[in-house]
């Protein structure tokens, strides 16, 4: 909870700086775009999500993904997305999306349809109550304007994989979402945020367009890019902290995490 607060009061000492030296700087044409994700939203948290929704109606542009290079005349730009495609975003989040008309996307592990996540998230088992979409929901989804994006085949963490089984990864998620769609699919997502450069180049030459990853970071537009960052949320997030978070606040964290692998590594050298 201290680093909860510690990084608050760092976003914002952030974002104010960040807002003097715009305020300073700032030409006619600037424009920004903050990429949010979830996971799940549950009953218990269906209000929260509302009123961030509510929230982000009243100040943000919403956007889809792949139209991040294409609008040159919007300002304070934010899009939604959701990993794992967990059907709790089904029942209490994409109900309240629709009636908003708020465009999202949602990264599936193409494998896991229909099932319970088994995978591990810093040493504990997520969302065991909470079932990944089937086909016929994809397909529904699709269907409706939602863009449905691959997230691997199994929710695999693909810098632990040899070439060849990333690959796989890859091209077996497209081709079964296709499938199931009736449509190309175009996005991807790192599970884990874990990544490299390669990874990065793989995911391109598998025919994906555009590229996500868990590097929080405020987009400025428009710029021919096709790896873009975003900054995870959820609905128990402090009202301040989401603000932040949707701000772009928090894209000080991975230059920080950067400075703090570096001066670790100078110590071990010098032990």
């Amino acid at each position: 909870m201290i680093i909860r607060f510690i990084k608050i009061f760092i976003s914002i000492l952030y974002i104010f700086f960040k807002k003097v030296l715009f305020f300073i700087f700032r030409t006619p044409d600037d424009k920004q775009c903050v990429i949010l994700y979830y996971h799940s939203v549950l009953e218990n948290e269906k209000e929260r999500f509302i009123s961030q929704l509510n929230y982000l109606s009243n100040k943000y542009y919403f956007v889809n993904l792949s139209s991040l290079n294409t609008l040159p005349s919007k300002k304070n730009l934010i899009s939604i997305t959701f990993d794992d495609g967990l059907s709790s975003i089904l029942k209490n989040a994409i109900p309240e999306l629709k009636k908003r008309d708020i465009p999202t996307t949602i990264f599936i592990p193409a494998a896991r349809l229909g099932e319970y996540p088994k995978w591990e998230q810093k040493k504990q088992e997520i969302y065991y109550n909470d079932r990944i979409l089937n086909r016929d929901e994809l397909k529904s989804l699709s269907d409706y304007g939602i863009e449905i994006a691959s997230h691997t085949l199994y929710h695999a963490d693909l810098r632990n994989l040899q070439s060849d089984a990333a690959k796989n990864e890859l091209q077996l998620s497209k081709s079964i979402l296709e499938e199931i769609i009736g449509k190309e699919i175009i996005s991807f997502s790192f599970p884990y945020g874990s990544y490299n450069d390669d990874l990065i180049n793989l995911a391109f030459n598998c025919g994906y367009n555009f590229v996500y990853t868990t590097e929080q970071e405020i987009i400025s537009l428009p710029i021919k890019k096709r790896v873009f960052g975003r900054v995870g949320v959820d609905p128990g997030d402090f009202f301040l902290e989401f603000v932040l978070k949707a701000a772009g606040a928090y894209s000080w964290l991975p230059r920080a995490i950067r400075l703090k692998r570096k001066i670790k590594k100078i110590f071990q050298l010098n032990i």
